[in-house]
């Protein structure tokens, strides 16, 4: 597995993006093809599973999936960027009282930390419950910027040299946008770069997807 940039050729599938974005990801998550289409398929969905599964034998998925993901990280970034980078993670979907809140992209970046120094700050967040885009949600980026907000208790120091922000799945990039738009508006002269696990591939068949 390697890190690959988002270009020209498959920037139009995530339609909130353009060619000023900087944006980085590992492998293919297909659609609609279920969990035995491909092995990023079968991790996609473990990461989704929702936290009121806890308990249940299934659940172990979703831990298996949590550490997969930190190690293929740490097999993909070299230590040096690990290091230099403040390492954001898009908002979950519900707040941090919800019950359904959930995590897992803190737990990630956590592991991808451990045993290294790795400046990660949960720096936006989300005021409301939002639908999960994998529920069905198409927020645009300016309409989730009326639920984010920064904290500003973790913007001590000066301004990082790069901000990764880092999700699971790459689908518009409405996520990733409003982040960078919010991060641009307190650091405006910081390289931003967007690192996600894998892109949402849209085939050229024209087969809807969700």
């Amino acid at each position: 597995m390697r890190l690959q940039k988002l270009d020209e050729q498959n920037l139009p599938d995530h339609h909130y993006l353009d060619a000023t974005d900087e944006c980085y990801y590992i492998s293919e998550y297909t659609p609609r093809q279920g969990p035995h289409y491909s092995n990023t398929n079968d991790l996609i969905i473990n990461l989704k599973k929702p936290v009121d599964r806890i308990g249940r034998p299934e659940y172990r998925y979703k831990i298996q999936a949590i550490h997969i993901s930190s190690e293929t990280l740490r097999s993909v970034i070299a230590e040096e960027f690990v290091s230099l980078a403040m390492w954001i993670p898009v908002p979950s979907s519900k707040t941090k009282n919800d019950p359904l809140y959930d995590d897992r992209i803190v737990q990630i970046l956590e592991r991808l930390g451990r045993g290294r120094e790795c400046n990660i700050r949960d720096l936006v967040i989300q005021t409301s419950n939002l639908e999960s885009f994998h529920d069905g949600s198409r927020l645009s980026p300016d309409e989730l910027l009326r639920h984010y907000q920064i904290d500003e208790s973790l913007c001590v120091g000066g301004p990082p040299p790069v901000v990764a922000i880092f999700d699971d799945i790459l689908t518009t990039g409405s996520h990733f946008k409003a982040v960078s738009t919010l991060v641009r508006s307190r650091w405006p002269q910081t390289r931003i770069v967007g690192i996600f696990l894998a892109r949402r591939y849209i085939p050229r068949s024209g087969m809807e997807l969700v």
